[in-house]
């Protein structure tokens, strides 16, 4: 076997594409993004969320699936006033006060620019001496009705708003980055005082799951603690949440498949979601995909991790330092005896080295991570790629009953991309016939083959079909 016959089958297996059949067609589909927060521009986690929310209605709609995409964006509550604080704070330096970091405060550039959108507005007209609020928001009370007090209820608005819609504008030019369409794009601030909240609160009292105590409502699921729904004055983020949760669970009878995306760290708000929906009569399937942290192998010793990794660093800065491309092509392979699953919401941002987001196994269950495969592939050395082809060669193909919808897909998609990849280092790099190039040859041709038989696959995909 030698490459240029290796690179027919790859160019033949690409120009011709997968068949995949239409198990879709003439159905419904609802694809369900937890609550992404809008009070800092988009981090890297929510934009994992969200390119793995843009795979699956991608996906779902290549297997003829009429898909809808609802997605809720987080804008209310504490979070909100410690933006608000902390944009006043940085307003204060821009009028010649020192004031030092504020825990809990937010410190991103873009804090400092609406700082100075602020300071255009109003001049130093609301300069308070850094000493005197230094003493008041570290001694422990309500910091922002503090700062009420400070700048009144006009001026507290309008840093709001300056805020929302300077944050908002960003994750609307990013999601247009990402190519995801949110037909219902609903803002937990916009909930409050509606009548989805109204009614979702009115429901979960018919079903007996709402407890009063001296005019506080409180969530009172069997088996768990109660949790605040509604003070004396105002509902609580996690009421706006449920109401637009249970929006979305109503919607769900209506569709075939529905599918919720969230973080692993959301899994007990999630969980307490569908217990709510599946009491007032929703049918509910949740698709948890937990966000993976590698640990970066060479030689077989630990490296630093990329600071990519970091929840905290901001989708656009990633985005500016290694492309969109190589976040959304990211997959997270998790090997057990019973199945891969490849994860889009998993890995890290970052392919600058072959072992930079490639490979972990710190526990039993070897797990690779991988970074987009074209920037590796073209990056690293033919023994390199000798290596990561054995290794992905040897993995088993199977399909994880739990989630047996989309993972054959997925499993396509990667190995595609793969071939994809290898076809481009073998075109740029002109690799010459050697006995390392035949090995690499021999498990492309391995891998091809196991990409011909995928379609066999989706026939296991009889949950759709009853």
């Amino acid at each position: 076997m030698n490459q240029n016959r290796t690179r027919e089958q790859a160019m033949q297996l690409l120009n011709t594409g997968l068949r995949v059949p239409p198990i879709g067609a003439g159905k419904q589909a609802v694809v369900y993004v937890s609550a992404i927060d809008a009070v800092t521009p988009l981090t890297v986690a929510a934009a994992r969320r969200l390119a793995f929310a843009k795979a699956e209605v991608e996906l779902l709609t290549q297997f003829g699936f009429q898909v809808r995409c609802h997605g809720l964006f987080a804008d209310y509550g504490d979070s909100v006033n410690n933006l608000v604080l902390s944009i006043w704070l940085r307003y204060l330096e821009l009028c010649g006060e020192e004031v030092p970091h504020i825990e809990g405060c937010y410190q991103g550039d873009y804090i400092f620019d609406f700082a100075a959108t602020v300071h255009r507005n109003f001049g130093n007209r609301l300069a308070v001496a850094a000493s005197e609020v230094t003493a008041v928001l570290t001694a422990g009370g309500d910091r922002f009705a503090r700062m009420r007090s400070w700048l009144g209820d006009e001026a507290l608005s309008t840093i709001k708003q300056i805020g929302l819609q300077g944050i908002n504008r960003d994750i609307a030019s990013d999601l247009q980055q990402i190519g995801l369409t949110v037909s219902h794009w609903q803002q937990t601030s916009a909930l409050a005082g509606t009548s989805a909240l109204k009614a979702g609160i009115r429901q979960l009292e018919s079903a007996g799951l709402v407890q009063t105590e001296a005019g506080v409502l409180y969530l009172n699921l069997p088996g768990t603690p109660k949790i605040l729904l509604h003070t004396e004055t105002s509902p609580t983020l996690f009421a706006l949440q449920l109401a637009d949760f249970l929006v979305f669970a109503k919607d769900c009878k209506d569709s075939d498949l529905n599918i919720c995306i969230f973080d692993i760290d959301q899994g007990n708000e999630i969980k307490r979601f569908q217990q709510c929906a599946q009491r007032l009569g929703f049918p509910i399937v949740l698709l948890e995909k937990p966000i993976l942290s590698p640990q970066l192998f060479e030689s077989g010793e630990l490296v630093h991790t990329s600071p990519l990794a970091e929840d905290f660093v901001s989708f656009r800065e990633v985005r500016q330092t290694v492309g969109w491309h190589d976040l959304l092509w990211q997959f997270a392979v998790h090997r057990s005896d019973e199945a891969i699953r490849i994860d889009l919401s998993g890995g890290h941002a970052a392919g600058h080295t072959i072992c930079d987001g490639l490979f972990q196994s710190a526990t039993n269950d070897a797990q690779i991570e991988l970074a987009d495969l074209t920037q590796i592939l073209m990056a690293n050395k033919p023994q390199d790629l000798q290596a990561i082809l054995k290794i992905i060669a040897e993995f088993p193909i199977t399909v994880d009953r739990a989630s047996r919808v989309l993972e054959p897909a997925f499993i396509v998609i990667y190995y595609r991309k793969l071939c994809e990849s290898i076809l481009t280092y073998y075109n740029n790099h002109q690799l010459e016939v050697s006995e390392a190039g035949q090995t690499a040859s021999s498990v492309v041709t391995a891998i091809i083959t196991k990409i011909q038989g995928l379609t066999d696959i989706t026939q296991q995909l009889t949950g759709l079909n009853n």
